[in-house]
């Protein structure tokens, strides 16, 4: 019965979502893997060691944040503090939200990503890797689905991520939600690339979560999204300014992008995402 194994979930956005045996969602992991390693979830039990809670990031006093963003800053030619953190935490965001979407775009499920089962390391040449061994997830229609990872996502790794962050260098919440918006469109264009799926109505459904409806807009045709803030890479020596900087695009085109934004205003602001096109084996022109 497509691995469902318990009935509808009561709760704000979860009409008709059903739990899903750790089986579909291992398999849907695997999918996702296969776009490519932008959307892979590693396991920890194929690999156990240096493994950590990702909880141990969210926890007030602990030197692990410390280490990362410092090993960031270094990593980014010296860079401020500030733009070290900014773009951290960008890349944290898309780790952990890429499988995601993958797995819906996939299978039409989502795995359980609660801040208890999550994993990271330090790989060999690289930054940050994060892991999970597969367990329960959810299975939906797909705007059901995006809005379960964006509240998950937000409420239970980026706030608390956030804060601990903002304890240690000074910069604005703002800038760090705007960047998992950022990280979450980057992720759903891609898709779209590997996929073949419409990426649009994903992000519109995305972007009409509360917790991101101000994060950025999308536009009608190029760069089609434009965040709220500045990610602060421009300030990287030898960096430059993000295809959806408010900055740039502001400069630009300014009265295009007020005439883009307004063709599609009334999808960012509907009280319920709209229907999703991505469905499991959904192929459709980008």
């Amino acid at each position: 019965m497509n691995g469902a194994a318990g009935p509808d979930v009561a709760g704000p956005g979860m009409a008709g979502a059903v739990h899903v045996r750790a089986d579909q969602v291992r398999a849907g992991l695997a999918a996702s893997a296969g776009l490519g390693m932008f959307f892979r979830l590693a396991d920890p039990a194929d690999d156990p060691v240096g493994w950590q809670p990702a909880e141990s990031l969210y926890s007030a006093g602990g030197s692990h944040l410390d280490m990362l963003i410092d090993a960031t800053r270094r990593g980014l030619r010296d860079c401020e503090p500030r733009v070290a953190a900014s773009l951290f935490f960008q890349g944290y965001a898309a780790r952990l939200l890429s499988p995601a979407i993958g797995c819906l775009a996939t299978s039409g499920c989502v795995p359980d990503m609660t801040p208890g089962r999550l994993r990271w390391r330090r790989p060999a040449g690289a930054l940050i890797e994060l892991g999970m061994t597969a367990g329960p997830g959810w299975a939906a229609p797909a705007g059901t689905l995006i809005g379960l990872v964006v509240r998950a996502a937000v409420d239970g790794h980026f706030l608390p991520l956030a804060d601990e962050v903002r304890a240690r260098v000074r910069i604005s919440g703002a800038i760090l939600l705007d960047n998992a918006a950022s990280a979450l469109i980057g992720g759903l264009r891609l898709l779209g690339e590997r996929h073949g799926v419409d990426w649009r109505p994903q992000a519109a459904a995305a972007l009409a979560q509360p917790s991101l409806r101000d994060s950025g807009v999308l536009l009608a045709s190029e760069p089609f999204f434009v965040r709220r803030s500045c990610c602060l890479y421009y300030r990287v020596p030898g960096g430059g300014k993000c295809a959806d900087c408010p900055l740039l695009t502001l400069k630009s085109q300014g009265p295009t992008l007020r005439k883009n934004a307004l063709a599609i205003g009334a999808a960012l602001s509907a009280p319920k995402p709209p229907p999703s096109t991505i469905t499991a084996n959904a192929r459709s022109p980008r």
